[in-house]
């Protein structure tokens, strides 16, 4: 993720694994985050490497991460990795927000396996995607996971990650 792809709420990911690309809107509460990287950030990447300055965290780096994440904090909890965090979104949206397969595959930038939706609906509902993602799947962490009078729930780990 670089700065220059974002403006203002939205995220335009430039080129994706299907050759297109993709707009993700921004939640308010990933515009906060945003808003604190961009102090430490000193360069065009939103989440740069601390041990290769002018240069983006890579997938491998997040991995290792979070498996020292999992040893040190999540012993207990099934193995999972990066990518599981999409498969929990689609589960959310689908779960907890009854939203639609084909809105929910237009979310993971998935593109169609039936033809005829392929050929024929190219649209790409993007109020609607908005809504769901942007309002409500970010109104869904924010209130039910992050503010919860339930405290912080057994299967959430709270860090910090270092600053320069």
């Amino acid at each position: 993720m670089r700065w220059e792809q974002i403006n203002g709420n939205r995220w335009t990911i430039p080129e994706t694994k299907n050759g297109k690309s993709h707009i993700v809107t921004l939640h308010p509460l990933a515009l906060s985050l945003l808003k604190t990287q961009r102090i430490i950030s000193e360069g065009g990447w939103v989440f740069e490497s601390l041990s290769k300055p002018s240069f983006p965290v890579t997938g491998d780096a997040i991995t290792r991460a979070l498996e020292r994440l999992k040893t040190k904090y999540m012993a207990e909890v099934a193995p999972f990795s990066p990518h599981d965090l999409r498969r929990s979104i689609a589960t959310g949206c689908a779960e907890y927000l009854d939203a639609p397969e084909r809105l929910i595959e237009l979310l993971l930038n998935h593109v169609p396996k039936d033809r005829l939706i392929r050929t024929y609906q190219v649209g790409q509902q993007a109020e609607k995607l908005r809504n769901l993602f942007a309002l409500k799947w970010g109104d869904f962490i924010e209130h039910e996971i992050i503010e919860s009078d339930n405290g912080t729930p057994d299967n959430v780990i709270q860090i910090s990650f270092g600053k320069r």
